[in-house]
């Protein structure tokens, strides 16, 4: 199993680059969406390939499955070696990078170019239709309807029906996902390309241009576990609060290198500004900072491929319940922060994919099949910015000179 922020394939990664005309990151991206990056399968694989025992000979006796998790799951639950069925939908097939976005099928020349057979994988379907029966237990027979990928979930468990809407979700990682409708919108400011939802086998697909940066969750349980000046995530809302700003401490927490929109495999965290009068609070609250910077970076890249503004942002994730980096946040991208009761939108969005399967259609999908009728009371709690210009245009070059400083630390 290798995790999306496995960094085990950095080298692999940079050696694939340099073949590239230019060290282009983007070459593949008009086919998949996506930048050539140690995040995604490209190298993953070949790696698994090469240093996992009995890979190899498997491929050659056909009875290797390469999968993500909800292709794992399904399979299991539908009987695994007893007949499970091996499918995955259209956005956790793509966000493999060997995908094409045009087909949303797997791609066989990226695939031949990475030494990779592409019979391997598993068939792609939409997002919501029954894939098959849970095989037994007391949930026997029940369908299995929907699979989307976890922030895919969450924009549609954020009501993100339509072109334009978007929303950030707080979670291990943070990911900022707005909908482009029925066109793929591809970036030129290091935002990922990715199908958001199909509701049926003949529906139209609605695309989402999105943007994932480390931090957030990981981040501060690596404040409380590694570096131990605080308790508990709570407390570093309690001690960011104490003070009135970071004075000019800042914060990159690029543990495995930098997401969107820098993709920088060879990034380190780094804390950089600090005097004599620093203190832990001024470092929680810098790490606070940095998770909203790296946010508004993404809604940046965002305006320019887009060519229009959001009108607030919605938030969702278990980080959002800090209502300091909601201040922060709304201060930083200079517009309303909106955070609905629905905290975990990512399973919401998931069930309702699940609901609008064809066969069963509890949340009665509209005839365009693009739309879904829901509708009930969330409670919003909106933090409105109130940071002078001047100042965050200060903070934001500041920021900047920081991201640098930590780019190509182990170029070498």
């Amino acid at each position: 199993l290798l995790e999306w922020c496995d960094i085990r394939t950095r080298e692999d990664n940079e050696k694939e680059l340099d073949k590239l005309p230019g060290r282009n990151k983007d070459h593949f991206r008009k086919t998949t969406g996506l930048p050539l990056s140690s995040l995604f399968l490209y190298t993953k694989i070949p790696w698994i390939i090469k240093n996992v025992p009995g890979v190899k000979e498997a491929i050659d006796e056909g009875t290797c499955m390469f999968g993500t998790v909800n292709t794992w799951v399904l399979w299991n639950l539908t009987g695994g070696l007893n007949g499970g069925v091996y499918l995955t939908d259209i956005s956790n097939g793509q966000i493999t990078g060997l995908c094409n976005l045009e087909t949303c099928n797997w791609d066989p020349e990226i695939c031949r170019y990475f030494g990779i057979p592409h019979d391997v994988f598993a068939e792609i379907r939409s997002t919501s239709e029954i894939y098959g029966y849970i095989k037994q237990g007391p949930l026997a027979g029940i369908p299995i309807s929907g699979m989307i990928g976890d922030q895919m979930a969450g924009t549609v468990g954020q009501l993100c029906f339509n072109k334009g809407q978007s929303k950030c979700t707080y979670g291990t990682a943070g990911c900022l996902n707005i909908n482009t409708g029925t066109k793929a919108v591809y970036s030129s400011c290091g935002m990922m390309t990715s199908p958001l939802f199909q509701l049926g086998k003949s529906a139209p697909i609605l695309f989402t241009l999105w943007g994932a940066i480390e931090g957030c969750g990981q981040l501060m349980r690596w404040l409380r576990d590694n570096l131990q000046i605080v308790k508990s995530a709570q407390e570093i809302e309690t001690l960011a609060a104490s003070v009135d700003s970071s004075h000019d401490c800042f914060f990159v927490p690029a543990f495995g290198g930098l997401l969107c929109p820098y993709w920088e495999d060879d990034a380190r965290g780094t804390i950089v500004g600090m005097t004599g009068y620093t203190q832990k609070e001024h470092i929680c609250r810098a790490a606070l900072e940095s998770v909203a910077f790296m946010v508004k970076d993404i809604l940046d890249g965002v305006e320019v491929d887009t060519g229009s503004r959001i009108p607030e942002l919605k938030v969702d994730g278990g980080v959002t319940v800090n209502n300091l980096l909601m201040q922060i946040q709304a201060n930083f991208i200079n517009e309303a922060v909106v955070r609905t009761s629905m905290v975990e939108a990512t399973a919401f969005g998931a069930a309702l994919m699940a609901g609008a399967a064809e066969e069963i259609d509890i949340f009665h999908p509209s005839p365009d099949r693009m739309k879904l009728d829901v509708s009930f009371p969330i409670h919003e709690t909106t933090f409105l910015p109130s940071m002078a210009d001047d100042e965050r245009t200060r903070l934001s070059k500041r920021w900047t000179k920081a991201i640098e400083k930590a780019k190509h630390w182990v170029s070498d």
